[in-house]
């Protein structure tokens, strides 16, 4: 993944991570947005309200009127960022006139819009699911536990949890071992991510890897290892340069990630043949709907 895709993620998951604290705020507002008389605007105020009514929706779906009340005040922060940036590409966006002589909003505007929305409905799909979730027990833990103790052939601690990064539909339990994080899919106990703690980013050049095709396969192992379900002869593996250490397969035939890439899974190694990093998103979109 490159940097401008991984900050994207980042943020991502900072806004769900952000939404989730909470503020004491008024219960789910339609659009606060101001309008011109223009069609464009009205087009934009529909899917604003179509959007604010999925998530009014999707809250009504909690039963306990304390915890409904506590995920509208959680989810307000997000939903005031999201209109806010709207406005802003409202205000300045990229327009062109069309062939009745009206304005309207093209290119990364349209785009803009879109993936605001999108995100907002999904964002608050993931926190009504997980309202009121305290983490689970450390006998409800002891599966995933074991897994990673097994894989890593050493003991491991228990770090917490949060939303995967790539899809926070998912949660994710954090285990640590020997200064590497991994992550665990509560809902199948899965090992769907690793890398270092500190998430230093490897060298570009794997100027260890002089037979590219040897670590392919050892790439596939660990692939087959940890997610059996996946079918490599599917995906497409990406062009990388001949010393490039990531070996990265894409669904091309699934739904995008909510960063509109492919969802993939992923290896990464170190100049030094050791594994840098495995990320399995695939897994994410087969198990989130």
């Amino acid at each position: 993944m490159n940097k401008q895709k991984t900050h994207l993620l980042c943020l991502l998951i900072v806004t769900f991570c952000v939404s989730c604290t909470g503020t004491q705020q008024s219960s789910i507002l339609p659009s606060q947005i101001s309008s011109e008389a223009t069609d464009q605007s009205a087009g934009i105020d529909r899917q604003i309200e179509e959007t604010l009514q999925t998530v009014r929706e999707q809250i009504s779906t909690i039963k306990d009127p304390v915890l409904q009340t506590q995920t509208e005040e959680k989810l307000q922060p997000l939903i005031d960022m999201s209109l806010q940036e709207v406005e802003f590409e409202r205000a300045n966006g990229t327009t062109s006139t069309n062939s009745a002589g009206q304005q309207i909003f093209v290119g990364a505007s349209v785009t803009k819009f879109d993936f605001v929305l999108r995100n907002l409905e999904y964002q608050a799909e993931a926190i009504v699911k997980w309202a009121g979730f305290k983490g689970r027990s450390l006998e409800e833990r002891q599966d995933a536990t074991r897994l990673v103790t097994s894989f890593v052939e050493n003991s491991v601690s228990y770090a917490g949890y949060r939303p995967f990064a790539y899809d926070p539909l998912r949660i994710v339990e954090w285990y640590q071992s020997d200064g590497i994080i991994y992550e665990v899919d509560i809902e199948a106990d899965q090992i769907v991510h690793f890398a270092p703690e500190n998430d230093a980013v490897p060298a570009q050049s794997g100027s260890g890897l002089s037979n590219r095709a040897d670590y392919k396969a050892k790439s596939e192992e660990l692939i087959h290892q940890l997610a059996s379900d996946i079918d490599l002869e599917r995906l497409s593996l990406r062009t990388e340069t001949a010393d490039s250490p990531y070996f990265h397969w894409e669904d091309h035939q699934a739904a995008p990630l909510l960063s509109g890439d492919f969802p993939f899974v992923e290896v990464v190694w170190r100049s030094d043949g050791t594994v840098y990093s495995f990320t399995n998103t695939i897994f994410s979109m087969a198990g989130s709907r």
